[in-house]
């Protein structure tokens, strides 16, 4: 159009298109370094927010990271103390049948110990009764032979009485016959007669006396010998089995003692196995408790850690951004094209974070808009806490 122009002359013609070009130079400037600006500005915000994506899906793989080796540190704990309970009650079973096998062969060693002590008592009240009964037969087969010296002796008294009786009648016999010859006449040879018949038959009747005095005597004798010998023979045998009865009564009360005693000691002993088996049991599950509750202080200790750690990294982005001038808001609405910052972050990280990046966009898309928000990035993690029982408590800090 300036050359087209009459109006002008040719100097001002050179001098408008010098102008101009000057103008379209400066605005092209003016545009460059804005065009230069806008593309910087574009980016830094885009490299923030990769730098924050990629920040967000480490922080979210150490969550994950940490999870998973809480959960499998909280499965060990359960398996051991899972394993510690089944050896605590196959440990009871073990000790509560080997005491009752102790027991049992306890209670068969008395029993036969005490028949054992029946058997050896009735064979030896047997041997004794079988040695009394022996020397009673012997006491008996001895009888005979003292009654005959004692019949002998009875015997000789006798003779001696008879023969003195004898003497006296031939003297007196002798005598009466001497008056006869020295007598008067008037007595006869019929009363000497009739008085020596007379001295005869009382001599007799004395003799006859004196066997049966005799009779009587070895009678008695043996009647005495007798019952002396079948009373001392009961008297023996009433004594020892007085004895045999006391004996045995004393046996029976020894045994029962000691199975009184034997029960008080089973029971002793079943009751000392049951305070052994609660205490361990007690101190089994306080070891448990304590294993938990350290595997809790620890989890607790590691969260607060790794909270912190990822408050830190996220406030030192924050301040990075707020240095830069840029405002949070706008950072935010800048992000358009989700995908598009995921691929751009993925190209600097590794194979794991690139497959971490595409299952967690969406979270991460989300997420991001809360890691902008100072009072709600440093708080904001899940803690899980486990009871005693092994079951977990998920609370949101």
């Amino acid at each position: 159009q300036i050359l087209s122009t009459t109006i002008l002359t040719k100097n001002e013609k050179e001098d408008e298109i010098r102008r101009l070009k000057d103008d379209l130079q400066f605005k092209f400037r003016n545009d460059e370094d804005k065009l230069r600006t806008q593309l910087s500005n574009n980016y830094t915000i885009r490299r923030l927010q990769t730098k924050q994506q990629k920040l967000l899906l480490l922080h979210t793989l150490e969550r994950n990271l940490f999870e998973e080796k809480c959960t499998k540190s909280m499965d060990i704990i359960v398996q051991r103390h899972g394993l510690l309970k089944k050896h605590h009650e196959q440990t009871k079973e073990v000790e509560l049948r080997q005491l009752a096998n102790l027991h049992k062969m306890r209670n068969d060693f008395t029993h036969k110990q005490h028949q054992t002590e029946i058997m050896n008592f009735n064979e030896y009240n047997n041997r004794r009764q079988k040695e009394l009964i022996k020397r009673h037969a012997l006491n008996q087969k001895q009888f005979p032979k003292n009654i005959k010296i004692k019949q002998a002796e009875i015997k000789r008294q006798y003779k001696e009485a008879y023969n003195a009786q004898s003497q006296q009648y031939k003297a007196l016999k002798e005598k009466i016959r001497q008056d006869y010859l020295h007598a008067t006449s008037s007595q006869s040879r019929e009363e000497l007669d009739s008085k020596l018949k007379t001295i005869k038959d009382e001599q007799r009747r004395k003799f006859d006396m004196l066997y049966l005095r005799f009779e009587e005597a070895v009678q008695k004798m043996l009647d005495q010998q007798n019952i002396k010998l079948n009373s001392d023979q009961e008297r023996e045998r009433n004594s020892l089995k007085t004895v045999v009865d006391e004996d045995q009564r004393t046996l029976l009360h020894l045994q029962e003692e000691s199975y009184r005693r034997m029960e008080q000691q089973h029971s002793d002993e079943r009751r000392q196995l049951e305070r052994n088996i609660e205490d361990r049991l007690r101190k089994l599950n306080e070891q448990m408790q304590r294993e938990l509750a350290e595997y809790n202080e620890d989890r607790t200790r590691q969260i607060s850690i790794l909270a912190e750690k990822q408050r830190a990294e996220l406030l030192q982005l924050e301040n990075e951004i707020t240095k830069l001038g840029i405002n949070i808001a706008d950072l935010t609405d800048t992000m358009q094209d989700i995908h598009f910052f995921a691929a751009n972050t993925a190209v600097q990280l590794s194979p794991h974070d690139k497959q971490m990046l595409s299952r967690n966009s969406q979270y991460n898309n989300r997420a991001s808009m809360i890691s902008l928000q100072h009072s709600n990035s440093s708080n904001s993690f899940i803690s899980n806490t486990t009871n005693a029982n092994g079951t977990t408590t998920t609370t949101h800090k």
